[in-house]
């Protein structure tokens, strides 16, 4: 079946088909409601720390790279780190570590593409449709740290730190829930978090006058990736939850595009759509270029034919970022170390 994840147009504007949907958002927020309070009462505490990268709105913030990113980091301090997904577009139903062996289409393209980029640094990446499972999983498995990939609505688990990433160009929306907004939660309900990220533009206005820490950043292209693009006619494709600001990041590097073909989030590409790229790009003589999460989606015969533009951030961007992850790591355990040392001594005989 194939999927289609492309943005409603009324999700970022008041239009009449937002305002007679405004009713059914109430039906949705009564069943996340009931959904969260089930899931409560099953309630699991990992015994390491739990950093939580989501969002308050469907579809792409660019919530992965920052996953990527800390991954990266923490594993450079000496954390042994692992990821945990529900493997979106998957097929798989219990706790799974994923390997090389891996295809997108059984541990999903975002858990296969982190598995690829940080195997090398210690990056563990598990998956499974209940993620307190996985956790578990990956607590046995030598895990010093948790980094729940989307997990901001996961009611089911405890988190020490939950960074909310947002789109700062679209920001929330029309302001609504689903099904007649972005938002997967009331956007009042952003106030839990400990840090927000804002990509690509500043932070919107609910987030500057709050009391919410937060910062800005924007992904680049890296001149590894773009060298062998200059003065290369380019037709660039992708199915990403936000395919515009893939597209931007390569203009801002200079790449000159003949093309830009966006497909739906998570986009299963057909064969007929495979081989109507690749002709155009013989017949322009042009080079295909794509993200890296859907690079591991296409047949391995095609990935030959395409070059991948991995998005990366300044240094410097990250620095209020970092500055609070290592806070709050430092500050859970402490806590844990105190709670510890304050537990009632068992008697004796």
């Amino acid at each position: 079946m194939k999927l289609n994840l492309k943005t409603p147009y009324f999700w970022n504007h008041t239009t009449l088909v937002s305002i007679l949907l405004t009713p059914l958002c109430y039906v949705y927020q009564f069943g996340l409601k009931m959904d969260k309070a089930k899931k409560e009462k099953e309630f699991y505490t990992p015994n390491v720390p739990v950093i939580s990268i989501g969002n308050i709105t469907v579809g792409g913030t660019g919530k992965t790279p920052v996953v990527g990113y800390l991954a990266y980091e923490l594993a450079k301090a000496g954390e042994k780190v692992a990821i945990i997904s529900r493997g979106f577009g998957g097929n798989v139903q219990e706790p799974h570590k994923v390997t090389h062996e891996d295809t997108a289409d059984k541990v999903g393209d975002e858990p296969k593409m982190l598995y690829s980029d940080l195997y090398d640094y210690g990056v563990a990446v598990w998956v499974c449709p209940d993620r307190a499972q996985a956790a578990q999983a990956a607590e046995a498995d030598g895990a010093t740290l948790l980094l729940l990939d989307d997990g901001m609505q996961t009611w089911r688990m405890h988190r020490d730190m939950d960074i909310c990433v947002i789109d700062g160009l679209r920001g929330f929306g029309n302001g609504k829930t689903l099904p007649a907004g972005p938002l997967r939660e009331p956007l009042a309900n952003i106030k839990r978090c400990h840090f927000v990220v804002s990509m690509n533009g500043p932070a919107p206005r609910e987030v500057v006058d709050s009391d919410l820490n937060y910062s800005t950043l924007s992904p680049v292209a890296p001149r590894q990736d773009i060298s062998p693009l200059r003065n290369r006619n380019v037709i660039a494709f992708c199915g990403i939850g936000n395919p515009d600001k893939f597209f931007r990041m390569l203009e801002n590097a200079g790449v000159e595009m003949l093309d830009r073909r966006s497909f739906g989030d998570h986009h299963p590409f057909t064969l007929e759509e495979l081989e109507k790229l690749k002709n155009d790009a013989f017949n322009a003589k042009a080079k295909l270029v794509t993200t890296p999460k859907d690079y591991y989606r296409l047949p391995i015969y095609f990935r030959k034919k395409c070059h991948v533009v991995r998005p990366m951030f300044n240094p410097e961007d990250t620095v209020k970022l970092m500055e609070a992850v290592r806070h709050q790591l430092n500050e859970t355990r402490m806590n844990r170390t105190d709670r510890r040392r304050n537990r009632p001594k068992k008697q004796t005989a």
